[in-house]
């Protein structure tokens, strides 16, 4: 990135590159629901197929979208469904992290509060200032 013009990306792979390069291999992502889930999902890959980068997502809920089971179930939650989360992709943390089969170096904090409320912020800011300490203390030992 030079100066203080801005990026623009409209490949996602290129952008998360660009991101990573900005900001090394320990990264802390914080959304809600209608978070950034394509970038969520492109660096929860990243960090699948490499473990030396190290991934904490900070969210409100971890949720998928609700299914039916039987035919009954399925006519009446689909079109529920389709209103409320019409095309937002699927994270695809969910399932490894609900099921507690995350690997390592991913971190998924929840936290209900909501994006905007200042305890919301705090909670990040503080993870935020322990990933600098941490990352202090490795540098120093170099």
């Amino acid at each position: 990135m030079t100066g203080t013009q801005p990026e623009y990306f409209s490949d996602l792979e290129q952008f998360v590159d660009a991101l990573l390069d900005m900001v090394g291999k320990e990264v802390v992502i914080a959304g809600g629901f209608g978070r950034p889930a394509h970038i969520f999902n492109e660096l929860f890959r990243r960090a699948m197929a490499d473990p030396t980068i190290k991934l904490t997502m900070i969210t409100g809920a971890s949720f998928g979208r609700p299914s039916g089971k039987s035919d009954l179930e399925k006519r009446f939650m689909d079109p529920f469904v389709d209103r409320v989360f019409g095309n937002l992709p699927d994270l695809d943390y969910v399932k490894p992290y609900t099921r507690e089969q995350l690997p390592p170096n991913i971190e998924i904090v929840e936290d209900d509060h909501h994006l905007d409320d200042p305890q919301f912020a705090t909670r990040v800011g503080e993870k935020m200032v322990g990933l600098l300490r941490r990352g202090l203390k490795t540098s120093s030992k170099n």
